[in-house]
């Protein structure tokens, strides 16, 4: 893992190579991971209903790792995407387009959590596109399987 200050619980550091190509890299540490199929067996036969996934950029690949279960159980996903700041950001940006690009061949609803002004909860609002921004109050999405849009009836959409 990079980390891109001296802080070593700092939320800036990363496993994606490249991934602040502007920033330098403080310090490194080894950090195990493992694809899903590695580790699916402990599950069993067991389905699973709510995935989170906060990794600081390898979002991707975590995504990637779960495409068996995620077409087999269909499970509500809640993630944290960093933002892609600018179109410069091509890497981040092309990152971004192939997760949208999974969850729709899917058939998930993409829902972004809104907060207020004090950072509090405020609703989740559909949305198309996650698109380019640079506001880390809007990091946080919960992915829906269209055929449950329905059970969600009584959230609140922004």
């Amino acid at each position: 893992m990079d980390f891109f200050s001296d802080n070593l619980t700092d939320s800036s550091a990363s496993l994606v190579n490249n991934f602040r190509p502007e920033s330098k890299i403080h310090s490194r540490l080894f950090v195990p991971v493992f694809r899903f199929d590695s580790l699916a067996k402990i599950l069993g036969d067991k389905s699973v209903g709510i995935v989170k996934i906060d990794v600081e950029g390898a979002e991707l690949e975590v995504v990637k790792s779960l495409l068996e279960l995620i077409r087999r159980d269909k499970p509500i996903i809640m993630i944290e995407l960093l933002p892609v700041y600018s179109s410069e950001n091509t890497s981040r940006k092309n990152r971004q387009d192939e997760l949208e690009r999974i969850f729709a061949d899917n058939d998930y609803t993409i829902l972004r959590v809104e907060k207020n002004s004090s950072d509090a909860y405020s609703g989740l609002r559909r949305i198309e596109k996650i698109g380019i921004h640079s506001d880390l109050t809007q990091c946080d999405y919960v992915i829906v399987p269209s055929t449950q849009l329905a059970v969600l009836g009584n959230i609140d959409y922004l």
